[in-house]
């Protein structure tokens, strides 16, 4: 069932930014951010139902922000329905300890990530799928969830938003939705490994692990005998 929430603020810019289409009125000549509260009963909001699209479903590309103590929900929905197949997304879950990818609303978790993600205020957040593959970054262009759906992978049509075991959430979608300059190799961790061209770095357990994380596919280079 899908939830009442409350539109906090939607002045409607031009054009579309990458995939993600933001409504458009010819009387509004500068950008604004689009502000969506959810509430504490956990009902999914879907962003087609407030002019908020995805043009190129084969490069789904959204960057968000988040206000919530924990558990914020995103599904990757391949009809309007939340009954059909699709990805979940959770950020912040079990009292924002751990993070997830499921296949299906309640369906199998295919990556996890153990650590704290919601910070106090707004916490931003790119989500991509290309090539059948999720990834979730934080603010820093630091992957923390991947998997690529290698079995049955869904056409992504619509998105949906839901704020479970939590007072309520803030969802900020920028009007301007172009991806984040990749962070240096002095931002990335000392347990990561920075791309070759130095844009961008990636955790060391994803070199050699069949999925292109560089643009220059260096995590994917000299990885004679370790593929399965």
């Amino acid at each position: 069932m899908i939830g009442r929430i409350k539109l906090l603020l939607l002045l409607c810019i031009f054009g579309t930014t990458l995939s993600l289409r933001i409504p458009f009125n010819k009387s509004q000549s500068a950008c604004a951010d689009i502000s969506i509260t959810t509430d504490a009963t956990g009902a999914y909001t879907v962003l087609s139902d407030y002019g908020i699209t995805i043009d190129d479903s084969e490069n789904i590309k959204i960057k968000l922000r988040i206000k919530a103590s924990h558990d914020a929900e995103i599904l990757l929905m391949s009809t309007d329905s939340i009954n059909d197949p699709l990805y979940k997304i959770i950020l912040g879950g079990s009292d924002n300890t751990v993070s997830m990818i499921q296949d299906g609303q309640n369906g199998k978790i295919k990556a996890v990530y153990y650590g704290l993600v919601l910070e106090n205020g707004f916490t931003k957040f790119m989500i991509t799928l290309k090539n059948d593959k999720i990834k979730v970054k934080d603010g820093d262009k630091n992957k923390i969830l991947k998997w690529k759906d290698n079995k049955n992978p869904l056409k992504v049509v619509n998105v949906g938003i839901a704020t479970k075991d939590s007072k309520s959430g803030v969802w900020l979608f920028p009007c301007n939705q172009e991806p984040n300059p990749s962070p240096s190799p002095a931002t990335c961790t000392d347990n990561d490994i920075s791309c070759d061209n130095g844009e961008g770095c990636y955790p060391s357990k994803w070199k050699c692990d069949n999925i292109k994380d560089c643009d220059d596919n260096s995590d994917e280079e000299n990885c004679e005998g370790k593929y399965i």
